[in-house]
């Protein structure tokens, strides 16, 4: 068993080293295939090294998140500017106002919108 979770850390540490713009997957590390709809993330996990990324994030879903770990993805991307791995529980919400209210109650200083595929800034939506 504990050789299967090191070869998932390896597995999502590589796919995160691999895709630094950005990516959602699901916990099968399968992308996510909403067509609409925007992610939400609900941590700020920022770690130098994506597996001490990946480590905060078990102890998250062990600990705090047990009960809805199940409907959680991984949402994540690399910052050139602080050289960091950003690596954040997201889920899934369809209407707008209510990902905006849940990014503001968590922190986040975006949300992803899907169907357009970009980010939409917190502090650059009309109040």
């Amino acid at each position: 068993m504990k050789n299967q979770n090191k070869n998932q850390k390896q597995l999502l540490s590589r796919f995160i080293y691999n895709h630094k713009d950005g990516f959602t997957i699901n916990q099968e590390l399968n992308e996510a295939k909403y067509k609409n709809g925007f992610f939400v993330g609900l941590t700020n996990n920022k770690a130098k090294n994506p597996l001490k990324a990946i480590e905060n994030l078990e102890f998250l879903k062990a600990n705090v998140l047990k009960d809805i770990s199940k409907k959680l993805y991984f949402g994540g991307w690399y910052d050139k500017k602080d050289k960091s791995y950003y690596l954040d529980f997201s889920v899934w919400l369809k209407d707008k106002n209510e990902a905006l209210k849940t990014a503001k109650l968590f922190n986040q200083l975006a949300i992803w919108d899907i169907s357009k595929q970009n980010s939409i800034y917190l502090n650059e939506v009309k109040k």
